[in-house]
């Protein structure tokens, strides 16, 4: 396959043949598949051209795409298929085509939307099985659903630790029942953890769009975790489970912090961010282009665990003792991430129009926001049953705590 159909653009990661649907070029749509290009290519996140044809409604683009074999039934990795990407709201297409620099009419993107949906059902009808959907195929789909439908958004990490809490009780019972007891040991308590914390690591990073050209771990906001993410956020939460239980007093985990934290963010974190992403246009020159995946997965597992290794270290030696304002900030955290999206919401409608520079207008709602946060917090929920559900009960400075009988 000539260069050219598989170069990237150098902003947004995309094929050619992808970048053509979303501008709505069909001469240069068919030029491209007659040169080989690859209908069904996925972007970084999963989509494929016929994502993006749907999605701005370039209906002569879809038409050679299904024409050309597109997968009607593709699923992005967020678990959109190109119907539900031509049946988002329009104002996502105006925000979508502003950060992209593509120019779309709301009259030809409804119309083009409209197309392609009739033509999609049409494709669907005549790829479906005469008598009707196996029921293996509707439990695919139930789940599917239950996965990738956005229900949690701002607050999906919370439903994570429901999942893991109910993980954690299992093992506490069962440790509990048979006795278990664990002891320091090297691959606890050392930097040698990395030896198989980094691989089973790597084995749920593989599945995320961080091994696609993107850095950082996936969400996931459906009612079911994505088991690649839940497996993930497992692993970091069951660490912390079995080094707490193992003890550690002397502080053996972190104990190497000063050097570890400036090789994390001067060494590890650079490398995981151009085989990612390629950031800082290198990596082809270091590796082949077939081993940036598997050097991204091998430094991002590596950079997270470093960094928590040398976290634990730092704090431990430089904040051993009790500090009233950390502890503050520490609870209020909670709130803040709870409480800060409508407010900031409304601020961002509030400064919009201002004819102030942009920096200044981040800085404002920053002060805004956070004050509005910190007084709501100390006067309504730090010592209400709000308080003591999110941090456990607090008491005003100058009471007395009440006498346990």
């Amino acid at each position: 396959m000539p260069e050219a159909l598989t170069t990237l653009h150098p902003e947004f990661h995309l094929r050619a043949l992808s970048w053509a649907a979303l501008v709505g070029s069909p001469q240069i749509v068919g030029a491209l598949l007659g040169k080989g290009a690859e209908v069904n290519w996925r972007s970084a996140k999963g989509h494929t051209a016929l994502h993006g044809a749907a999605f701005f409604g370039r209906s002569e683009v879809a038409e050679l795409l299904i024409q050309s074999g597109a997968d009607i039934t593709a699923l992005s990795l967020s678990g959109e298929s190109p119907w539900q990407s031509a049946s988002t709201d329009y104002s996502w297409v105006e925000y979508v085509a502003g950060y992209l620099g593509v120019t779309v009419q709301r009259e030809q993107v409804l119309e083009g939307r409209r197309r392609i949906l009739q033509r999609l059902e049409e494709q669907r009808a005549l790829r479906e099985v005469p008598g009707g959907v196996s029921a293996r195929n509707a439990w695919k789909e139930t789940f599917t659903r239950l996965v990738h439908t956005p229900v949690f958004s701002l607050v999906w990490f919370l439903w994570f630790l429901v999942w893991l809490l109910l993980i954690f009780s299992l093992y506490a019972v069962l440790a509990e029942r048979f006795g278990w007891r664990l002891h320091p040991h090297r691959l606890l308590v050392s930097q040698g953890s990395l030896l198989w914390l980094v691989p089973l690591t790597g084995l749920s990073t593989w599945f995320m769009k961080s091994a696609h050209g993107e850095f950082g771990p996936d969400t996931s906001m459906g009612i079911l975790p994505m088991p690649h993410v839940l497996a993930y956020y497992a692993l970091f939460f069951g660490f912390g489970v079995l080094y707490f239980e193992c003890g550690d007093a002397t502080g053996r985990l972190g104990r190497s912090w000063r050097w570890t934290l400036p090789v994390s963010l001067l060494v590890v974190f650079p490398a995981a961010l151009e085989f990612a992403a390629g950031t800082f246009g290198l990596r082809e020159h270091l590796l082949p282009t077939a081993q940036h995946r598997v050097a991204s997965v091998v430094f991002q597992a590596l950079y997270a665990w470093m960094m928590t290794f040398a976290g634990i270290g730092m704090f431990r030696s430089l904040l051993a003792r009790e500090n009233e304002p950390i502890r503050y900030l520490s609870d209020a955290s909670y709130w803040f991430y709870l409480a800060h999206l409508p407010l900031v919401l409304a601020a961002q409608a509030f400064v919009c129009q201002w004819a102030v520079p942009a920096e200044l207008k981040f800085l404002l709602l920053c002060c805004l926001v956070g004050t509005a946060l910190f007084w709501s917090y100390d006067r309504f929920v730090r010592y209400s049953f709000i308080g003591s559900f999110l941090n456990g009960p607090r008491r005003r400075v100058g009471t007395r705590p009440e006498p346990k009988i």
